[in-house]
């Protein structure tokens, strides 16, 4: 029987798999120290182009279809010439919107000029291709909200929260530090109470991400493992939870909440 350790984490993530060429030292996003090493430039690469992405979209004409809490993935693939510019006919973003495609494609084909990847053979700069998977889900504004460890820091919880949903006994003259422990708590020992699945391989880290409505509802958003037991299984959990208190915002209006459970399985 496997424990389980619960961690709830107000924020989202945003998933890079390193991928480098030894031969060559990986261009440097504007702005960005020439000193770090290869891994560290790579992981650099796609937070600054994201965050870059995400300052320029013109979401004036995004497709109808998406609506609050919906997640919406990206494959992106760019390419940095010896100058140092992105190769325009070589931008590849494919999501499930055609809109957002061209507009990523069009904000990364006007990214400012880069220090170009080095050859360490040659010693002259070459040709590089960059390639990053990216998730987001829209906020309630309708704005992409990066599925990153930093995405949601909690000065922006005490900005746009003044009560997070509450669970059996947690208290809404807590703080709000307090309120996500108790909240944490709650979901975690309800999960853990009633999550039945099949074991198969080894299993260290679940994340789920959980939307609570402004009708205290739990709606479960996405599981992030591609095994469809236990997506099933969360999933089953998930629907029979009891209505929570909602959200409170800075105006005591019920408002929806979003957020991540990490779930570390030991031993």
């Amino acid at each position: 029987m496997k424990k389980y350790l619960f961690i709830l984490v107000i924020s989202s993530i945003f998933n890079n798999v390193f991928c480098q060429d030894i031969r060559m030292v990986i261009p440097t996003f504007y702005g960005s120290s020439i000193n770090l090493n290869n891994e560290a430039k790579y992981l650099d690469l796609g937070k600054k182009s994201i965050q870059t992405i995400l300052k320029n979209i013109n979401y004036s004409n995004i497709e109808a279809n998406f609506k609050e809490g919906d997640t919406i993935s990206f494959e992106i693939s760019y390419v940095i010439g010896e100058t140092g510019k992105v190769v325009k006919d070589y931008t590849f973003v494919k999501s499930e919107s055609n809109y957002l495609d061209s507009e990523f494609i069009k904000i990364i084909n006007d990214f400012p000029i880069f220090t170009p990847a080095i050859s360490l053979i040659k010693k002259t700069p070459v040709g590089y291709q960059f390639k990053t998977f990216a998730k987001f889900f829209f906020s309630k504004e309708m704005y992409l909200i990066r599925i990153s460890p930093d995405a949601v820091k909690q000065k922006e919880i005490k900005r746009n929260f003044k009560i997070l949903p509450l669970f059996g006994n947690c208290k809404k003259d807590n703080t709000l530090e307090e309120q996500s422990v108790c909240l944490s708590n709650g979901i975690a020992d309800y999960i853990g109470r009633y999550l039945i699945f099949e074991e198969k391989g080894s299993l260290k880290t679940i994340r789920i991400y959980l939307k609570i409505d402004k009708n205290g509802i739990v709606g479960l958003i996405d599981v992030d493992n591609p095994n469809n037991d236990i997506k099933e299984a969360f999933k089953k959990v998930i629907e029979r939870m009891p209505k929570l208190e909602p959200a409170l915002g800075l105006e005591n209006e019920p408002i929806d909440f979003l957020f991540r459970l990490q779930i570390n399985f030991s031993n």
